[in-house]
């Protein structure tokens, strides 16, 4: 690898004398070194960047149509909640098959049924002692008695 700068030539000599000498007889050097790395290097990796970009939506967009293939469906296991093994002869799980989402895309229905059932879940929490309430006391009339 020939030298780029002055100052990679000066540290490589004092620190890898051996490597440096090297590398003086296979790369000869018939220009004057600028004293640091010059800015031309930067421009090529620029180059590589937008290769990069460009690559990686191509991947993205491909990863997209895979994922949506493959996220047609999702398999789920039930376990067992219980502490004790299983004995001979039980039956194990059962595979259970539902639907899976595709990948962060979701529809209209789907996100407007989330807000459904966060709205209905916000009102079941303030409304639940005030109908429990009310269920106890329609109890207690057909019991004839009191409320507690």
């Amino acid at each position: 690898m020939p030298f780029r700068s002055e100052k990679q030539r000066r540290f490589l000599w004092a620190a890898h004398p051996d490597i440096a000498k090297r590398w003086a007889h296979e790369y000869p050097t018939k220009k004057k070194l600028p004293m640091y790395v010059s800015d031309k290097d930067k421009s090529e990796s620029k180059e590589t960047t937008d290769k990069q970009s460009a690559a990686s939506s191509l991947a993205l967009s491909i990863y997209d149509k895979i994922c949506k293939k493959a996220g047609v469906t999702e398999v789920r296991i039930t376990q067992p909640h219980s502490d004790k093994p299983t004995e001979a002869g039980e039956n194990p799980p059962q595979v259970v098959k539902t639907e899976g989402k595709s990948c962060g895309h979701e529809n209209k229905s789907n996100m407007q049924g989330n807000g459904i059932n966060s709205i209905m879940a916000k009102l079941s929490a303030v409304l639940s002692q005030p109908i429990m309430q009310a269920l106890e006391n329609e109890r207690a009339e057909m019991e004839a008695r009191e409320a507690a």
